[in-house]
């Protein structure tokens, strides 16, 4: 019964490290095809913090915001 308490344990502590690590693939879009980056969530919860202070960022596609000008897009896709 210990083993497997065990096993459980130690499954549950490598799943709560997985989940706070967590990477976005953000597509950055200036009026051409998009540059896509991988950025760590923690990172950018830190970085747009300061300009939007009553927005939480929970997952990726909370920060997605394109604006289609002309036909061309202007913004930020994170999946």
């Amino acid at each position: 019964m210990k083993k497997v308490l065990f096993s459980l344990a130690v499954v549950a502590i490598a799943a709560a490290f997985t989940s706070c690590n967590k990477n976005c693939d953000c597509t950055t879009y200036l009026g051409d095809e998009g540059t896509t980056t991988e950025v760590k969530l923690d990172d950018l919860k830190t970085a747009f913090a300061q300009y939007a202070e009553n927005t939480e960022i929970k997952k990726c596609s909370d920060l997605n915001n394109v604006t289609t000008l002309e036909g061309l897009k202007y913004g930020v896709v994170c999946k």
